[in-house]
């Protein structure tokens, strides 16, 4: 998950705002980043029993996630809210909201 922060970060920096081509390869980056914090989020729920620290990691990863697409969303929705990926971000959040 590391790289992939880092990676959404390094991308924050292009003109992602502005261009078709740099705001596919940040929602892209955002999308796997997502999946990943999903994957790590469930990973979390606790077996057979409710482990405290457990819950609290899988809402954290979460919480990040939804924090993330929210912010593209609102800051990408304008331009390119009529492309498919913008679609593909809205939906990775409902998801998002749906696990948590």
């Amino acid at each position: 998950i590391e790289c992939l922060v880092k990676q959404c970060r390094g991308l924050q920096m292009t003109k992602w705002q502005n261009e078709d081509e740099p705001f596919q390869t940040f929602a892209q980056a955002s999308l796997d980043l997502c999946s990943a914090y999903r994957v790590a989020a469930s990973l979390y729920e606790p077996l057979g029993g409710s482990s405290k620290s457990a819950q609290h990691t899988g809402v954290k990863e979460l919480s990040a996630a939804r924090m993330h697409l929210q912010g593209i969303i609102k800051m990408s929705r304008e331009k390119f809210g009529h492309t498919a990926v913008f679609g593909q971000l809205q939906q990775c959040l409902q998801e998002i909201l749906n696990m948590g």
